[in-house]
């Protein structure tokens, strides 16, 4: 790569939130990732599941690669990690034991011969002893790296971190974070008056500026933003495009045609569901199989951009952001006169995203008319 289409950034910013279902919060998501110039997200409790179903475009944040761990057995849990794609990062073996159902994601970054991981974990209340210790030996695994950032909701309430002392349920926990010698930056309740999402670094530069933020849609925990003082190459703006020439046609008709359809609609057929709902959740279906195939068959190219925001996102719906975390910064700091103002700017932030996911979804079933046309076109003429 030329070395003028490299630039080097001195720190990455970071949201964190327990999102509580990051798939109906998305679109938010997707705002806050643009509007705050974030270079990582990390998510506990994402309740994804995209091992038996295929929800990459439902999950999709434009310009970020994602990292992700389901729970494996029975709903909710889950962790993510959504990193920009112009920043060099892989998934870090060694730390997860091939088999262990853990939710946790573990992350390397690469600058030069330095190493910093990035761990994301969520440890369900009441998690018995044994899975427990697969998650403190994680850690314990991770620490023994120059540079180890670790965040998530560990769910332990009776910790007081200035004494560092827990009850008997966070004993092992608090004697791996001391073994480790990990320092923990959170110091306000991040649900209720709990302490329950941590960051927890092995050197005292490495997380910096931390700010407990307002909560992510209707999550019952506090967001939290910080900067991790790590210098890494950030490569020009890319977008990648479908490349149409390049398609395997073929391949996409076969598979397609493959696809047991009257299957896949019994699994939104029930009783209980409106016909209106059912063909609602039988759409995304058929949206998710066709976006599956063609990332498949139909083959990706970069071209540059200067900007990366998606063009649902424009300056008013970015300014009311922008005003809506100034209020709740006020609030913070003694400014409860301001409530009201800032309740009004989460409705309208609100609605103003409800509405653009009607309109993104009519967008899309045109745009997948317009590209079925267009791969109909260029079948003809081969």
């Amino acid at each position: 790569m030329n070395r003028k289409n490299v630039q080097k950034k001195k720190h990455m910013m970071v949201f964190y939130a327990n999102s509580r279902s990051a798939r109906n919060k998305i679109n938010e998501l997707r705002l806050v990732a643009c509007a705050g110039n974030f270079d990582i997200i990390a998510l506990t409790e994402t309740w994804y599941d995209l091992k038996s179903r295929d929800m990459t475009a439902e999950c999709n944040i434009q310009g970020f690669k994602l990292f992700n761990v389901d729970r494996c057995n029975g709903k909710g849990g889950g962790v993510a990690l959504y990193v920009r794609e112009n920043i060099n990062c892989c998934i870090k073996k060694g730390i997860k034991i091939d088999g262990a159902v853990t939710e946790s994601v573990w992350v390397e970054f690469v600058e030069g011969q330095e190493k910093l991981i990035l761990g994301v974990i969520y440890r369900p209340p009441g998690l018995d002893h044994d899975r427990g210790r697969l998650l403190w030996d994680e850690i314990v695994r991770a620490s023994g790296h120059s540079n180890v950032v670790i965040v998530g909701d560990f769910n332990f309430s009776q910790i007081d971190w200035n004494s560092l002392t827990g009850n008997l349920e966070s004993s092992d926990f608090m004697e791996t974070v001391q073994d480790c010698f990990l320092k923990q930056s959170v110091t306000e309740p991040t649900r209720g008056n709990n302490l329950l999402d941590l960051v927890l670094s092995n050197k005292e530069t490495l997380v910096n500026n931390l700010e407990i933020t307002e909560e992510l849609g209707a999550s019952d925990h506090k967001s939290i933003t910080f900067s991790i003082n790590w210098e890494c190459k950030n490569n020009d703006n890319t977008v990648k495009i479908p490349d149409f020439r390049s398609a395997d046609y073929n391949g996409l008709r076969e598979h397609l045609s493959n696809l047991d359809w009257g299957y896949l609609a019994n699994d939104f057929i029930d009783d209980n569901h409106t016909y209106e709902y059912e063909g609602i959740c039988f759409y995304d279906c058929f949206l998710n199989n066709v976006h599956s195939a063609q990332s498949i068959y139909i083959p990706q190219r970069e071209i540059r951009s200067n900007n990366n925001d998606p063009k649902w996102v424009n300056r008013r719906l970015k300014h009311l952001l922008g005003e809506k975390r100034g209020i709740y910064r006020r609030i913070r700091r003694g400014e409860v006169n301001l409530t009201d103002q800032y309740v009004q700017l989460k409705r309208e932030v609100k609605r103003r995203l409800e509405r653009l996911n009607v309109t993104m979804k009519l967008e899309l079933l045109m745009n997948q008319r317009l590209i079925q046309r267009g791969s109909f076109k260029c079948i003809g003429r081969r």
